[in-house]
């Protein structure tokens, strides 16, 4: 019997953009996925403290103060997180 993999979870959330002629607001997705072992490295990269761990791993619980700096994309050793905009 084949073994139910559970999809990985995303968070949306609106930001701002801002620049010479156009303001308005997209949408970004924040992905943890399985490979998060709760090792906390995006908790101390996150210069705006977005992520928390929970049950072990990682959950972004103020993605509407997320700069969009990808820091913690690129500093997690299990590369279990992923932004896309």
């Amino acid at each position: 019997m084949a073994k139910s993999v559970n999809p990985p979870k995303a968070f949306y959330f609106p930001f701002l953009i801002l620049n010479d002629s156009i303001e308005g607001i997209e949408m970004v997705k924040i992905i943890v996925d399985s490979k998060c072992n709760g090792c906390e490295t995006c908790v101390n990269t996150c210069p705006v403290s977005v992520y928390e761990i929970q049950n072990g791993k990682a959950v972004p619980v103020k993605v509407d103060e997320c700069l969009v700096c990808r820091a913690c994309e690129s500093q997690c050793p299990q590369g279990a997180i992923q932004i896309i905009e």
